[in-house]
């Protein structure tokens, strides 16, 4: 546990953004395609993956078209709060 919370702290403010921008994104996209989709276990799972990939492909546009500079820190933070955000929109 404390070595978690270390890496927690060690964290820049940049990746906290990015990680809750992203998973916003994610969240609120999940929601939306799980309501276009009908009903059943399959359907949910393609609702969270298409929450992933919209927040995921946002975050790389801004990334590479709109930064000075690709960072590897922002996109793996996009990632993951694309996946963590997807998947709460499908719980």
């Amino acid at each position: 546990m404390k070595n978690i919370v270390e890496f927690l702290k060690k964290l820049r403010k940049d990746d906290w953004m990015h990680f809750t921008v992203s998973l916003l994104l994610a969240f609120v996209a999940s929601l939306l395609a799980s309501e276009m989709l009908p009903e059943g276990t399959s359907f949910r799972l393609t609702a969270a993956l298409m929450g992933a990939i919209v927040s995921v492909a946002i975050g790389m546009y801004k990334e590479v078209f709109m930064d000075e500079s690709v960072s590897l820190a922002d996109l793996l933070a996009d990632a993951s709060g694309a996946v963590v955000g997807a998947i709460m929109g499908i719980l």
